[in-house]
């Protein structure tokens, strides 16, 4: 077995989480204020060096981009204080792909947004949670419209406001959050390892193909030899792969 397949076959950690001191609570409940960010006419206050501002397009999952950001004015972050940003805030996706979340790191703290949702952080709900819960199949399933479950193209305050959101005990956040990172780190471990299997199957195909068409290999013999992975395994051995 390879190691692609080995990873793909290997059973997931399983984990057991006490669930019974957990509430549910509407995240308008969680949050000292859920807003919106700059909507009118923001570019007005655009300039080349001033005060950053996160838009949709720099909100990735659990991820802010920084080498997009745009500026605004000193006036434009003071006409516009309601929509600052302080480390831990989360912000959400309003268009595009509503509903993804990250979380506020240090280095944008007192920035502004932009056309997004602004969650201001709880005192007793950790943001890293709140942003993995935004970021699930289970949040969006809660504003997802029609009898098809496609998910509306718009986030809006009313449906943040309105999420229910489960709540564990504080002590309880820290263990799931630990879960959460390392399932994580277990997934993107594995999309690498799929990866480098791709690139080399490439490789191969290309290989192949080269060979074929430069008359390294005769194809029409290696049809006759038995079964797909037979074939393969008798070019790649011709091929000294």
């Amino acid at each position: 077995m390879t190691t692609a397949n080995a990873a793909i076959c290997a059973t997931p950690t399983r984990f057991e989480l006490d669930k019974s001191g957990w509430q549910h609570q509407k995240l308008k409940f969680l949050s000292p204020q859920v807003t919106v960010g700059i909507v009118a006419t923001p570019a007005a206050y655009y300039t080349d060096d001033g005060v950053p501002a996160i838009r949709g397009t720099n909100t990735r999952a659990m991820e802010l981009r920084l080498d997009d950001m745009v500026s605004i004015t000193d006036e434009g972050h003071r006409i516009n204080r309601k929509s600052a940003v302080a480390e831990g805030d989360v912000v959400v996706v309003r268009t595009g792909q509503p509903g993804t979340a990250a979380v506020v790191p240090k280095a944008l703290n007192g920035a502004n947004c932009i056309d997004v949702i602004l969650i201001k952080k709880s005192k007793n709900y950790d943001p890293y949670l709140l942003a993995h819960f935004l970021n699930s199949s289970a949040a969006k399933a809660q504003y997802s419209s029609g009898s098809s479950g496609a998910i509306q193209q718009h986030f809006n305050i009313s449906i943040a406001s309105n999420l229910v959101v489960p709540v564990p005990p504080v002590p309880e956040q820290d263990r799931v959050l630990a879960i959460l990172r390392q399932e994580g780190q277990r997934v993107r471990n594995l999309t690498s390892t799929l990866q480098t299997s791709i690139d080399r199957l490439k490789e191969y195909r290309s290989a192949l193909i080269t060979a074929a068409v430069t008359g390294q290999i005769d194809v029409s013999t290696y049809a006759k030899s038995g079964t797909p992975d037979r074939r393969l395994d008798a070019i790649q051995e011709e091929m000294g792969a």
